[in-house]
């Protein structure tokens, strides 16, 4: 039947946007927490008096 390619293409291209999807938040989430740290770091430099 023609509909099982249909469904295999469909599949494949629902596989490739879940995984791009996904390692689109990942690098989004790494980003938010190396900003969030460096944040951090400069506040506690501020803090301390030479």
């Amino acid at each position: 039947m023609n509909s099982d390619t249909g469904s295999e293409v469909a599949t494949m291209l629902s596989i490739l946007c879940d995984s791009l999807s996904a390692t689109i938040v990942i690098w989004v989430v790494k980003i938010m927490l190396k900003i969030s740290y460096l944040e951090h770091q400069m506040k506690k430099g501020k803090n301390k008096t030479k």
